[in-house]
């Protein structure tokens, strides 16, 4: 069943856009062809900001396009499939928010989307099946504060111009097929929270100097990759850090005990890595008790 929602704002409505959308996206229905739903009534003065969808399916409509004064896309937890329709950027002047996440989308995200959505605070395109690599042309999007692409078939190196997104707070990046270091550029994001890159196939060393870049930083995941190297003992000094997993890498040497410090930490996930194990005199093991084991994609839902 579909729900569209509407928030009123002066100057001429989009109705018939609307329409067209709601008749290609999910059919017009058995008898209400020229009504969007019962409860939803707008005068012909106000215009649409906020749309959101369920029980879509086939493609995305072009009519998208036509609905210009959108602030809000949110077409989630639907059975879309095919490419994203280019026009979707003409929306460029007013999207704030796109949330296509869990469809059946296919093909390689729009350079598009980067060039002219460029007031876009949130974007997130997880679990679909967009190939090809991440545009660099997302850095456009200087406003963005948090970015998902995680569950995708993205290929090729991390851009290291996503490091110039200075409002990014959330980055998603896990289960694709990522490679190439991370870039150091990503250490620059002081704002960011979380940083989850986890089941890719990443490699490099993590910089000595991570614990006094990424202030902020809450949940970093970088499980399931290729990175080696040693454990920097700066990481202790991310007092905000709640979730740390680097298991399944290929690290060596030890755990630092003062990982102790870290009090806010619940999850820490090592295994599979070939660290070996800290002694009764590490500080890890005087704080164990309140940690958690967590699989890699735990705590990027």
């Amino acid at each position: 069943m579909s729900i569209l929602v509407a928030v009123a704002a002066q100057a001429a409505g989009d109705g018939a856009a609307l329409l067209a959308f709601k008749a290609a996206a999910i059919g017009g229905g058995h008898h209400n062809h020229n009504r969007l739903l019962p409860f939803v009534e707008v005068e012909q003065h106000q215009r649409w900001r906020l749309l959101q969808l369920g029980g879509g399916q086939g493609n995305i409509p072009a009519s998208i396009g036509r609905l210009l004064h959108l602030q809000a896309l949110d077409l989630s937890y639907n059975t879309f499939t095919g490419e994203l329709p280019a026009n979707l950027s003409f929306c460029a002047s007013s999207l704030l928010l796109l949330n296509l996440r869990h469809n059946q989308l296919h093909g390689r995200i729009p350079v598009q989307l980067g060039q002219k959505l460029t007031n876009l605070r949130k974007l997130s395109l997880r679990t679909n099946s967009f190939t090809g690599d991440i545009p660099v042309s997302l850095d456009n999007m200087s406003l963005l504060n948090y970015l998902d692409l995680g569950t995708n078939q993205l290929e090729g190196p991390i851009p290291p111009q996503l490091g110039s997104m200075g409002d990014l707070r959330f980055l998603y990046l896990f289960e694709n097929n990522l490679s190439g270091q991370l870039p150091s550029s990503l250490y620059n994001l002081s704002m960011l929270q979380a940083l989850v890159v986890a089941n890719n196939s990443l490699s490099g060393t993590i910089p000595s100097n991570i614990g006094d870049r990424l202030h902020n930083i809450e949940n970093l995941d970088f499980a399931v990759n290729q990175f080696h190297g040693t454990i920097p003992p700066s990481l202790s000094n991310l007092s905000a850090i709640t979730n740390l997993q680097l298991s399944t890498n290929s690290f060596v040497g030890h755990v630092p005990s003062a990982f102790g410090r870290l009090k806010g930490l619940v999850i820490l996930y090592l295994e599979g890595t070939s660290w070996k194990q800290m002694t009764r005199r590490g500080g890890i093991h005087h704080s164990a008790s309140k940690l958690q084991p967590a699989s890699a994609t735990d705590s990027s839902q």
